[in-house]
Parts: C-alpha cells; sequence; structure tokens
C-alpha cells in the first residue's frame, strides 16, 4: 500500500524521486531518477497467497461490480542520472553523399536476399481502415483507435523506398503523431518526445502487448530516447559544412576548427588500425582521391594516413614492454631489497617492545642507564645483522667464477665485495679466460670452413679487448697495477711463444695498440714504479726491437722464448 500510494502520488503530482543509490557496501553511491509508472493486464485467474499477503494485486471489492477486470500494477524505474564526469559532447559530422557505386552494390545485395516467388503484397493500413469503418457502429472501443490509423499511415512517411535503398533521404519531414497513451512530455529538444514511439523498430514496438506487466513503448530510457531523437534531428537538420577556403576551384580545404579536431591517435593511428581488418572499406568507406602533395582527401578532409610502421611504432611507444631480462632482474632486486628492509623494521620493533616491557615490569632502576643499554644493544644487533648479511653474501660470491659467457659482469660482481681473497682470485680467472679465448681462436682456425672461422675469431678476438680492458680497470681500483703489468708483459711475450697461435696473439696485441690500452702507472697505483710518459712504450720498444734488431737476435729470440721472456721482464 505505501508503495502504491507513492506512484499514485508522484504520477498525480509529475515528479520523480531522486535517490542516492549503492548497489554494495564499498562502492560509490550514485544519483539515480525513480519515474513512477502504473500499468494493467489481464487478471490472472490463479493467485498465490504471498501476494495476497503483501497486497500485490488489488481486491476484487476495491473495484466496482461492472468494472474491466483488469490488474493494475505500481512500480518505479530507476535511472541512472550522469554527472558531469560522464557527458561527452557529441560532435556528429554531417553524413557524407553515397556514391552510384556504393548504390549499386547495396542494390545488388538486395537483389540477392530477395526470395524468387515473394507472397503477396497485403496493405495492413487499408484493412485496418475498412474494418474500423465498418465495425464503427457495432464496436464501442472505435474511438479508442480513431487516431491509430492515421499514425501508422503517417509513420510510412519515414520508410525507405522500394525503388532505391536510400530513399529515406528524399522523403520530407513529416511531424507524426503517435498515440495519446504513450505521449511523454520531456524537455528535451529538438524533437518532441511525442514522435519517440513512431520511431521505435517494428520488432520493438510490436514486442509490448495488452498481456506484459511492463510496456515496452511505455516505458521510459533516456537512452534510447535521446539516440533516436538524435537521429531523427541530424536527418532533417544537417550540421553546415565547414567554410571552404578562398582561390579553390573544386571548393577549396575544408579547415576543421580546434574544437571540433579530434586527438592525433584518433585521427590518423585508429582509422589506419581499423582499415587493416576492414575487407568493405573500400567499397563502403568515403570517397578519397589522392591529390598533388600526397595525402588523401577524404570526406572533405585532407589527411596524410600513416603507414603500418608508423602504428607499429606508436603503439610501442604508449604500451612498453617491461619484459627485458634486465628490468625483471632490477624488479627482482627491489623486492629482494624491500624484503630485507621490513624484515630488520620488524626485528628493530620487537627488540624496542622487548626493552619497553622490561622497563615497565621493572622496579626502581636507573631510566638513562638502561636507555643507553637498549641503545647499545640495538647497535650491536644491527651491526651483528649486517656482518651476517656480509658473510652469506660473501659465501654466495664465492660459488661465482669468471666464466667466459659474460666474464665482464662476473668479474665486476666478484670485485664488489672488497674482500682480498675474492679480487685476487677474480683477477687471476679473468686472465684465464683471457688465454681460453686466444685458444679458442687457434682452434677455430684449424676448422675448414673460412667464412665461419672469420666471423668466429673477429667475434673472440673483440670479446678479449674487452675483457683487457676490464681487467685494466678493475686492477687500477684495486691497486693491483703489478699483476696487470705482468699479463701484458706475457701477452707481449707470446708472440715468440708456441703455446699459442701467434697471429691470434699478434691480432690482440694490435688492437690493444689502436685502442691505447697501456700500462698502469704510478698514477693510478702508487706501488707501481712506471711513470705515466712510460704508460705506452712497452708497444715502442716492440717497433724498436722489430725494426731496427739483428737477424741473429730475432733468430735467437724465435728459438729461445724463455731468453725472451727474461730480457722483456729485465725492460
Amino acid at each position: 500500500m505505501a508503495l502504491r500510494s507513492l506512484v499514485v502520488a508522484l504520477d498525480r503530482l509529475q515528479s520523480v524521486l531522486l535517490c542516492s543509490f549503492v548497489w554494495r557496501s564499498g562502492n560509490p553511491a550514485k544519483l539515480v531518477a525513480l519515474l513512477p509508472y502504473i500499468g494493467s493486464c489481464p487478471r490472472r485467474t490463479t493467485v498465490t497467497k504471498a501476494e495476497q499477503h503483501h497486497g500485490v494485486i488489488a481486491k476484487e471489492t476495491d473495484e466496482p461490480r461492472g468494472a474491466d477486470r483488469r490488474l493494475v500494477t505500481y512500480g518505479l524505474h530507476l535511472v541512472y542520472l550522469p554527472v558531469a564526469e560522464d557527458m561527452l559532447e557529441l560532435r556528429l559530422p554531417s553524413l557524407p553523399s553515397v556514391t552510384p557505386a556504393q548504390l549499386s552494390a547495396v542494390e545488388t545485395v538486395v537483389d540477392k536476399l530477395v526470395l524468387p516467388n515473394p507472397p503477396p503484397h497485403v496493405d495492413h493500413n487499408c484493412s485496418l481502415k475498412s474494418n474500423l469503418s465498418s465495425n464503427h457502429e457495432d464496436n464501442k472501443q472505435a474511438p479508442r483507435f480513431a487516431g491509430l490509423g492515421s499514425s501508422l499511415l503517417e509513420g510510412q512517411g519515414l520508410q525507405a523506398t522500394v525503388q532505391s535503398p536510400a530513399g529515406w533521404q528524399r522523403n520530407p519531414a513529416l511531424e507524426v503523431v503517435a498515440e495519446r497513451a504513450i505521449c511523454i512530455d520531456s524537455p528535451s529538444p529538438p524533437c518532441s518526445s511525442r514522435t519517440f514511439s513512431s520511431f521505435l523498430p517494428d520488432s520493438i514496438a510490436a514486442y509490448g502487448s495488452a498481456s506484459d506487466f511492463f510496456d515496452v513503448r511505455k516505458i521510459c530510457n533516456p537512452a534510447l530516447q535521446r539516440y533516436y531523437h538524435l537521429l531523427v534531428y541530424r536527418h532533417y537538420r544537417p550540421a553546415p559544412r565547414p567554410p571552404a577556403a578562398a582561390g579553390d576551384g573544386r571548393g577549396g580545404e575544408f579547415q576543421q576548427t580546434s574544437e571540433a579536431e579530434p586527438p592525433e591517435v584518433h585521427r590518423q593511428i585508429l582509422p589506419r588500425l581499423w582499415s587493416r581488418s576492414s575487407v568493405g572499406e573500400s567499397l563502403f568507406g568515403f570517397e578519397a582521391e589522392r591529390g598533388a602533395s600526397g595525402k588523401v582527401v577524404s570526406g572533405g578532409l585532407h589527411t596524410e594516413r600513416p603507414t603500418d610502421e608508423d602504428c607499429d611504432a606508436a603503439l610501442k611507444a604508449a604500451y612498453p614492454l617491461s619484459t627485458a631480462p634486465e628490468n625483471q632482474l632490477t624488479v627482482r632486486r627491489q623486492k629482494e631489497a624491500q624484503k630485507k628492509l621490513l624484515f630488520g623494521e620488524v626485528v628493530r620493533k620487537q627488540q624496542q617492545l622487548q626493552l619497553h616491557d622490561i622497563k615497565v615490569s621493572g622496579g626502581d632502576f636507573d631510566v638513562e642507564e638502561d636507555d643507553r643499554r637498549g641503545e647499545q644493544e640495538l647497535r650491536d644487533n644491527d651491526a651483528a645483522q649486517e656482518e651476517r648479511e656480509r658473510e652469506e653474501r660473501i659465501t654466495a660470491l664465492k660459488r661465482l667464477h669468471v666464466g667466459s659467457v659474460n666474464p665482464i659482469r662476473d668479474f665486476r660482481r666478484l670485485l664488489e665485495v672488497k674482500e682480498t681473497d675474492l679480487t685476487e682470485s677474480a683477477i687471476q680467472e679473468m686472465i684465464d679466460v683471457i688465454w681460453r679465448f686466444l685458444r679458442s681462436v687457434s682452434d677455430v682456425h684449424g676448422s675448414a670452413q673460412e667464412s665461419i672461422e672469420n666471423v668466429r675469431s673477429q667475434q673472440l678476438l673483440r670479446k678479449a679487448v674487452a675483457c683487457v680492458e676490464t681487467l685494466r680497470e678493475g686492477c687500477s681500483k684495486e691497486l693491483e697495477g703489478g699483476k696487470f703489468n705482468e699479463f701484458l708483459r706475457e701477452l707481449k711475450a707470446a708472440r715468440s711463444k708456441g703455446e699459442y697461435p701467434r697471429d691470434a696473439v699478434s691480432s690482440l696485441w694490435d688492437m690493444l695498440k689502436r685502442n691505447g690500452v697501456g700500462l698502469i702507472t704510478n698514477v693510478e697505483d702508487p706501488g707501481v714504479g712506471i711513470q705515466a710518459a712510460e704508460r705506452l712504450r712497452v708497444y715502442d720498444d716492440d717497433e724498436h726491437h722489430s725494426h731496427t734488431g739483428s737477424p741473429q737476435e730475432e733468430k735467437a729470440r724465435t728459438t729461445d722464448p724463455a731468453l725472451a721472456d727474461l730480457l722483456d721482464l729485465v725492460e
């Protein structure tokens, strides 16, 4: 009874209810409008006890004895009201005129869909008018359908003609009058809501019947109402074309205002992506012609279509991928650091709580002395925790060795620990890796595929040069310049030995000379007795001996590698 009274009151006052609706706890409230609805349908013969108890169905005693046996239902329609953030300004350009090719294509499709023997055409409007005129005297409800026949006849003005699929564009503007029972007063321009039901499709308009509780034609749906009003309004009042530029014989290039200009991604990227998967764009798209400047004139606007590479580049820039191994490693390290920090904070808080409990439960004691003792314990615990973490890190790094896959990364990780044992082992392992690369070059030169071996040799030599440069950098930082200088002299003496291929060592030596990789001087490492001016003298001495030495000395150096190595060490 309360709901029925509320609906009747709203209907008589022609008002609606504005409510704040929350459909689930924790969700923001939505502004909704409750519209009154009063409908009727034939009374059901069977009535459940629950319906009688809740008063959903009116009793027979409430109605006159001679009244029509119909059930009156009362309800409220919930309509979500948009807020300022949900409103979008519709900017619809005028519809482009269809081309003869499009008309012929549509007519061909329609002809293919028509059956060979269609049923005879029956004019329902004429039959309806004849039935209404013949039964006017006998039927007492004829005035109720008096305006229905004329409304249906006038509604045919919006239907398409058989001769042309675009015949709806040539029909004159008509003011369609709808049934009085479905008239809804609405202040929304430009079309009156009285014509709303006439623009509904036949399948929707014929869906509602007298047996339905909620007649579709009587339900106020602002979304559909606005949509059909907009279509009719745009048909009869097309938007004016933009002004043409002066001096253009074809009407000029249409200039688009700054307000209606869409974003760049909507104007170029999205249409290009749509055209990739659209089969009928070439037939049913806008008229397009190629101008002298190489731009496509489409729908009166000159736009330059991007290529597929530009679209892919724009998409990659808009949605970058984070699946690179470096990014994954960085994210993993950040998570581990956060876990360690969180664990340290938890331990520190527990210790503080324990000290607080001791203070509270204790008797008379020196507060300042206890505070100092607690702070000292915290510092000792932090130092012990850091020492344990450092030992765990050293233990993990001791299992790491300088490998041939990525020796530079392994070498730098071992030097970060600042441990003497790890530093010495890392330097020695890096030197061994360099000699291993030189042996691999010799194995490659012994193979039969010359084209492959040349590429492989160059890769190994470049990798060896990078390792030598990294070794020099690490030795200078760790003050181990003597070991690097010793390795460089060994590399110089290895050219005359038979252990390593002469051409591989010579190629590596020449590449180091071009890159300017010299000895470590006393400026970089005070423990080295080599001056800064003597950094590249190791290469000058090699040229002097190679050009000015006698044949006997060259022969002795070639036949006695130990003597040559000793002379190099003396120098």
